[in-house]
């Protein structure tokens, strides 16, 4: 979903499903606005829009869509798109600016958006309970593709 062509409109916050069951399980996605943060990724001294959505699945995982926007010639333009994984498996921890730089922590080791999410870390306590995140610097973000820089991991904090 993150980055495809098209689009999707909220109201109230939420992209209600389409579809449910009888019992009103959904059946498709089901987007919520979880928070909208501000700061310089771009390194130009301007603040761009980083919007989290939480994704609904309809089951147990709880996988974030983050969305970075900018403005250019006064049109919100999308800089980068990308889903987290669910909880220990490199579920969202935080994405912030710091330093016209975009930080991304995710849960588990070795955990940066573009590999393989849920791969086993050897480090998760179950789902429920990761022992380890990953912080992940991303430099000039307006500039494609973005130019990853030295990732560090944390132990998590209790």
């Amino acid at each position: 979903m993150a980055g495809e062509q098209g689009g999707f409109r909220l109201r109230n916050g939420e992209l209600l499903p389409k579809q449910r069951t009888a019992s009103g399980r959904p059946l498709d996605k089901w987007l919520k606005l979880a928070d909208v943060e501000y700061g310089d990724v771009t390194g130009d001294g301007n603040e761009e829009a980083i919007i989290d959505l939480g994704w609904i699945t309809g089951g147990s995982a709880i996988p974030d869509l983050i969305y970075i926007y900018t403005l250019r010639n006064a049109h919100p333009k999308v800089l980068w798109a990308f889903e987290t994984g669910d909880r220990a498996d490199g579920g969202y921890m935080n994405v912030y600016a710091d330093n016209g730089e975009l930080l991304v922590e995710l849960a588990g080791k070795d955990k940066i958006i573009g590999k393989n999410l849920y791969e086993d870390d050897g480090t998760k306590n179950g789902v429920c309970c990761p022992t380890f995140f990953t912080r992940t610097r991303y430099q000039r973000l307006a500039y494609a593709p973005c130019q990853r820089r030295a990732h560090r991991q944390s132990a998590a904090s209790a």
